[in-house]
C-alpha cells in the first residue's frame, strides 16, 4: 500500500472512529442537561427514556418524554417517540431546518389557574 493511500486510510479511520464516538456519547450528554435545566429552570421533572442520534443521516429521535407539572406528579407534556431529520442546508446556514417530524402518541394537560394563569405560564418569558 502506497504512502498516500495509508495516510487516507487513517484519516477516514478516525472520522469514523470520531462520528461513532459522538454518536454513542452525544445522546446521553443531551438527555442529562435537558433534564437538568428542565429542574433548574421550571422546577419540572423531566423523564427521557432514550435519545438516538444518527449523525449521517441528520436524524435525532427522543423516546418515552415525560414532562410534570410545576412541583406535581401529574403529567404536562409527554410522548412515545419524536423523530425528525435536519436537513443538509442546516449545516450550511447554520440554521435548524427541520425535513421531516414525527410524533407518536402525544399527550398535553393544559389547565387554567385559580390566580388566570395557565400550567404552561412559566415557559412563556415575562
Amino acid at each position: 500500500m502506497r504512502r498516500w493511500q495509508k495516510i487516507l486510510l487513517s484519516i477516514t479511520s478516525l472520522i469514523l472512529i470520531i462520528v461513532f464516538a459522538a454518536a454513542m456519547i452525544l445522546p446521553e450528554v443531551m438527555r442529562n442537561k435537558a433534564i437538568e435545566l428542565v429542574q433548574k429552570d421550571y422546577n419540572r421533572e423531566l423523564k427521557i427514556g432514550q435519545i438516538s442520534i444518527d449523525l449521517l443521516s441528520l436524524q435525532i429521535e427522543v423516546y418515552d418524554l415525560d414532562l410534570k407539572e410545576e412541583a406535581s406528579d401529574k403529567t404536562f407534556v409527554s410522548f412515545d417517540r419524536l423523530q425528525f431529520s435536519l436537513s443538509l442546508r442546516s449545516l450550511i446556514d447554520r440554521a435548524l431546518i427541520i425535513d421531516g417530524l414525527t410524533l407518536d402518541r402525544p399527550f398535553v394537560f393544559l389547565q387554567k389557574k385559580g390566580d388566570k394563569s395557565y400550567n404552561f405560564s412559566s415557559f412563556i418569558p415575562n
